[in-house]
C-alpha cells in the first residue's frame, strides 16, 4: 500500500482541498513485527473456518473475497509492528508527523516521486524524541539522494528542552557508533536538514503560502512531548499520541482535540493495564493513555472519526483487537488502526480505506 495510491494523478497529488492520511507506524515503544506462530495459528483458524463452510476456490481472487466476507480482520490480517509515522497530504503539500520505524516504508514509497521531481521538499513534525518516534530517520531513503542529482530538503520541527535541542539528538542518532554514516556528511553532499523549535501553544503556518496551520501543545508524558493539530482548508486532523490521563480531566488536551474530523490517539492499554489489575503491573507515569478514557474524550471533545494506535508492543493481534473494542464501547467511530491504513479528509465526510467488517471503506458524513 504506497502514499501515492491516495493520489488520482501521476504526480501523487490528492484532491485540491481534501487532506489525505497514510498510518505507516501505529505500533508503541519499539517495532514488534508478528511471530511464525501468530501467523500459523490464523492461517489454521482461517483454513477451519473455510473447511467449516465447505467453501472451495477456483482462483486466489475468489480466495481473496471469500476471506474478506467471511472472517474479520484481526483473523485475516495483522495491525502491524512499525512505530510511530504518520504521512499527510494536504492537497499536495506532504507533510509527516514522527520518524518511527514505519518512515523506512515511507521513505520507499516516495523515492518513485523523488525520482521522477527529481527532488523533496516535506516538513517533519516531531511529537518527541523518544527513540520509537525517531529510529526510521537513518532508514529514510530520501535523505540520501545525491545532491548533484535531486533536491531534497527535511525540514524538522521539535522542541527545545529535550534533554538538547533537535539538532544533536538527531545528529546523535545519525552518527558512528550507532550509524554508520554521519548526518553532517549527509548533509554536505545528499539531502538539505533544517532544525526549528517549537513550544507550547505555537502555531506554524506550513506550505508555500501558509496554507496549513500546525499547532502544537504539551502533553503529558515522560519528557517534553506534544501533541499536533493539523488545519487545512476547513479540516483538521489531529495527533494525540503518549500522552496518559493521570487523576483527571487535561483540558489542554480536550483544546486540542476539540472538533477534529480525525483523531489518531494513544490507546496503548485498557483501563485494567493501566491501573495494575490486569497483570500486577501498575502504568500510571508511564504515559500511555488506556481505551476507555481515549473513548470518553473522543466523544466529549465532538469529533467525527478516531483512529486508536502506539499498541503495547507485547499485545498480539488478538489483544490490539480486544483493547480496541473496548473504546468502541465510548465511542463508536472508532477504528483500530493498522500499518498502511489509509484516510481521507474531504469536503463530503471522513473516510478509512478498507476498514470496514468486510475491507469495505468506512464513511462518517461531516457536518454530522
Amino acid at each position: 500500500m504506497h502514499a501515492t495510491d491516495l493520489a488520482p494523478d501521476a504526480d501523487g497529488k490528492c484532491p485540491h482541498g481534501s487532506m489525505d492520511v497514510t498510518f505507516y507506524g501505529v505500533r508503541g515503544s519499539l517495532p514488534s513485527p508478528c511471530t511464525g506462530e501468530e501467523v500459523e495459528a490464523q492461517l489454521a483458524a482461517v483454513l477451519l473456518r473455510a473447511s467449516q463452510a465447505g467453501a472451495t476456490f477456483a482462483d486466489l481472487h475468489e480466495a481473496h473475497r471469500w476471506l474478506l466476507a467471511n472472517t474479520p480482520f484481526p483473523l485475516r490480517s495483522f495491525y502491524g509492528g512499525d512505530t510511530t509515522c504518520i504521512y499527510v497530504r494536504c492537497g499536495e503539500i506532504p507533510l509527516i508527523i514522527d520518524a518511527g520505524s514505519g518512515l523506512r516504508r515511507l521513505g520507499r514509497d516516495l523515492m518513485p516521486e523523488v525520482v521522477r521531481k527529481r527532488g523533496l521538499e516535506v516538513d517533519i513534525l516531531f511529537t518527541h524524541v523518544h527513540l520509537d518516534h525517531i529510529m526510521g530517520l537513518p532508514f529514510f531513503a530520501p535523505l540520501f539522494a545525491p545532491k548533484k542529482q535531486y533536491s531534497v530538503s527535511l525540514t524538522m520541527y521539535g522542541g527545545q528542552t529535550w534533554q538538547g535541542d533537535l539538532q544533536t539528538i538527531i545528529s546523535a542518532t545519525l552518527s558512528p557508533p550507532l550509524f554508520p554514516v554521519d548526518l553532517e556528511q549527509l548533509r554536505c553532499e545528499a539531502a538539505s536538514v533544517e532544525y526549528r523549535p517549537i513550544y507550547d501553544g505555537m502555531t506554524i503556518r506550513l506550505g508555500p503560502e501558509g496554507e496549513i496551520a500546525a499547532s502544537c501543545r504539551r502533553l503529558h508524558h515522560p519528557n517534553e512531548t506534544y501533541g499536533w493539530r493539523i488545519e487545512y482548508a476547513g479540516k483538521v486532523f489531529v495527533v494525540a499520541t503518549d500522552t496518559e490521563p493521570y487523576a483527571g480531566p487535561d483540558p489542554v488536551l480536550q483544546e486540542l482535540v476539540e472538533g477534529a474530523d480525525l483523531l489518531y490517539v494513544d490507546a496503548q492499554y485498557d483501563r485494567e493495564q493501566y491501573v495494575g489489575t490486569y497483570d500486577g503491573v501498575p502504568r500510571l507515569g508511564w504515559g500511555h493513555g488506556y481505551a476507555e478514557w481515549c473513548g470518553q474524550y473522543a466523544r466529549e471533545a465532538g469529533i467525527r472519526l478516531a483512529v486508536t494506535g502506539h499498541h503495547d508492543p507485547a499485545a498480539t493481534n488478538a489483544r490490539v483487537h480486544e483493547v480496541g473494542r473496548k473504546m468502541q464501547q465510548e465511542f463508536p467511530n472508532t477504528v483500530i488502526g493498522y500499518d498502511g491504513m489509509r484516510a481521507r479528509i474531504d469536503d463530503r465526510a471522513v473516510t478509512v480505506f478498507g476498514a470496514g467488517d468486510a475491507g469495505d471503506d468506512l464513511c462518517i458524513p461531516r457536518g454530522s
